[in-house]
C-alpha cells in the first residue's frame, strides 16, 4: 500500500514540475515521448479502426515477421492519406500507391517542398516526401504484400525497423499538420 501511495506521489509532483516517468527510471519531460507513444495517441483521436488496425499489426511483427511489419507500416501512411483525400474532399489520384496519394495530401497540407520558401523547411519536406516513397517501395518489392519471387530483396531487420520507425514519424507528422490545418479552419 505504501509504495502505491508512493508511486501515485511520485507521479503527480513530476506532472506539477511538467515532467514525467519512463520505465526503467528514465525521467522525461512531457513532449519526449516515443514517436510510436505519441502517433498512437493520435490515433485515438482520429478514431479509424484500419489506423489502429495497421499500426498494431507494425508494432506486433516487428521482432516476428519484419515483411508484415514494413507492410502494416506503409498501410499506415496510406491510410492517413486516404482519410484526408476524403475528409477534405479532394479528388483522389488515378492511382492509389502511396506516392501518388502522398502527392495530393502534401499539396493540400502546404508541403510541397516547392511551396515553401524556408531551405530548411523544404529540406525537411522532400525528406518526408523521400521517407514516404521509399517505405512504400519497400513495401512493394520487400514487404508480404506480393508474393516473393525468385529475386525477393532481402529485408534485414534494421532496414524494417527503420522503415516502420520513419513511416510512424512520418505519419505522426502528417496527423499533426493535418490537426494544425484542422484547427487554423476552425474545425
Amino acid at each position: 500500500m505504501a509504495i502505491a501511495k508512493f508511486s501515485y506521489d511520485f507521479h503527480t509532483l513530476l506532472a506539477q514540475h511538467k515532467m514525467g516517468y519512463r520505465l526503467g527510471g528514465v525521467i522525461v519531460e512531457p513532449n519526449a515521448v516515443p514517436v510510436s507513444e505519441a502517433l498512437a495517441g493520435l490515433i485515438r483521436t482520429r478514431d479509424v479502426r484500419a489506423l489502429n488496425l495497421e499500426f498494431d499489426r507494425a508494432l506486433h511483427n516487428v521482432d516476428v515477421n519484419a515483411r508484415e511489419a514494413v507492410f502494416a507500416a506503409s498501410n499506415i501512411l496510406e491510410v492517413i492519406c486516404k482519410y484526408y483525400i476524403f475528409e477534405n474532399e479532394l479528388a483522389p489520384p488515378s492511382t492509389q500507391d502511396i506516392q501518388s496519394l502522398y502527392k495530393v495530401v502534401r499539396k493540400h497540407l502546404g508541403l510541397d517542398p516547392s511551396q515553401l520558401v524556408a531551405e530548411d523547411l523544404r529540406a525537411i519536406a522532400n525528406g518526408l516526401g523521400n521517407v514516404i516513397s521509399g517505405v512504400g517501395s519497400l513495401r512493394t518489392h520487400a514487404s508480404s504484400a506480393h508474393g516473393q519471387g525468385p529475386e525477393a530483396v532481402d529485408l534485414p531487420l534494421y532496414y524494417a525497423r527503420f522503415a516502420i520507425h520513419s513511416a510512424h514519424a512520418s505519419a505522426l507528422f502528417l496527423l499533426e499538420a493535418w490537426n494544425e490545418k484542422s484547427q487554423r479552419r476552425g474545425g
